[in-house]
């Protein structure tokens, strides 16, 4: 690209092309305002702005292929699903097994098995009240409000 272009004229595609040499220099070490006279920007601010521009337009690009990807495969997944439900339900124990293992997979791939948060300080505290044979909080709740009756 000449040095000089006016950012106007520029088309879409020598546009990206000239946000991805930007990215390309910064990356080698760059300054903006070297990467502004490199390139022909206006000055070290627009070259910065169309870099960013480029990274948040490659970064939305990729989050859609993998939104896409995920619904394929989910699809994918209902399908196989699908072809052994009514086996399944029938009573067939490798075909309930293959739908068990199915739905499993579809979990993960929705971030639906997500972990479980567990306090381990309120579970030591309820099991060393039900070792001492002490009740557990509700059922002491429960108690208090009958007395009070």
């Amino acid at each position: 690209m000449d040095d000089g272009q006016d950012e106007t004229k520029l088309n879409d595609a020598q546009r990206q092309q000239r946000r991805a040499k930007a990215i390309e220099l910064r990356l080698g070490g760059w300054t903006w305002d070297r990467i502004a006279e490199r390139l022909g920007y206006y000055d070290r601010s627009h070259a910065n702005r169309d870099a960013r521009e480029e990274i948040q337009r490659i970064s939305a690009e990729q989050r859609e292929n993998a939104l896409r990807l995920r619904d394929l495969m989910f699809e994918r997944y209902e399908r196989l699903v699908a072809s052994q439900w009514e086996t399944a339900l029938a009573g067939d124990p490798d075909a309930a097994e293959i739908v068990r293992k199915l739905t499993a997979d579809q979990v993960k791939l929705l971030g639906l098995a997500a972990a479980l948060k567990v306090d381990l300080n309120r579970v030591r505290d309820v099991f060393a009240r039900l070792v001492a044979g002490e009740q557990g909080e509700d059922e002491s709740e429960d108690e208090e409000e009958d007395d009070d009756a």
